[in-house]
């Protein structure tokens, strides 16, 4: 349940916004026609990128992969001798615990579709926004999963909290804090700054991609490592 818990959340603050966005729908469509006109599409593109990307970092609270490994139980070392690459273990893990989370946020841009309609391009910039978002943290919380991952579980959810009381969930949540503390930091100064929106999402997505390349690697190196160790 706590792993869905933040996809509800965000489909019922969608319901919501969208719910009170009909009774002012003809105001709302107007602004942002107004705005959409004298606004460039790669400018429009960028922002929808930024905004997709903040849709999988709120997904991305939810710390599923970091129990991917010990929920395979004791049946793991079937893995391990299995002719399946590396790569293929790792982003066949992440992807399946972000679908969720990637579907959610689909829904929410679709409800978004009842107010008003952008360009198609914008939605494609949203849609690789979180997609790349939900790979970081689903990279950077799985490092915790593959350090000490556990196998002897009795139940479902000590599976799911790792057999430590939750405190892996606990801390890979403040570890998404803390990427969230540095984007919001460094967009909060560039802004101050006066530096126009693409530079600022550019930075941030900058910040995102280098976590997602030193995140992957480690996530690599400790699967070799617990390969060996079965």
């Amino acid at each position: 349940m706590q792993v869905i818990m933040i996809d509800i959340m965000l489909l019922i603050i969608a319901s919501i916004a969208v719910y009170y966005g009909l009774k002012f729908k003809s105001q709302l469509v107007f602004a942002l026609n107004v705005l959409v006109s004298s606004t460039s599409l790669g400018y429009l593109f960028v922002s929808a990128f930024g905004v997709g990307a903040c849709l999988g970092l709120f997904c991305g609270l939810s710390s599923l992969t970091t129990s991917s490994v010990s929920r395979e139980g004791k049946s793991f070392w079937v893995i391990a001798t299995a002719p399946i690459g590396i790569n293929t273990h790792i982003i066949s893990k992440i992807f399946a615990c972000q679908v969720l989370h990637f579907i959610s946020a689909i829904i929410v841009v679709a409800l978004s579709m009842v107010l008003y309609v952008f360009n198609p391009l914008v939605y494609v910039a949203v849609i690789l926004g979180m997609a790349l978002t939900l790979f970081t943290s689903g990279s950077l919380n799985m490092i915790l999963g593959l350090i000490n991952p556990y196998f002897d579980w009795k139940t479902p959810k000590e599976a799911l909290n790792g057999g430590s009381g939750g405190i892996n969930i606990f801390i890979s949540i403040l570890i998404n804090y803390g990427l969230y503390g540095l984007i919001i930091f460094v967009t909060v100064k560039m802004i101050k700054w006066n530096y126009n929106i693409p530079y600022v999402v550019l930075a941030d997505l900058i910040i995102i991609l280098i976590t997602a390349v030193i995140s992957y690697l480690i996530d690599r190196k400790l699967f070799k490592r617990l390969l060996k160790r079965l």
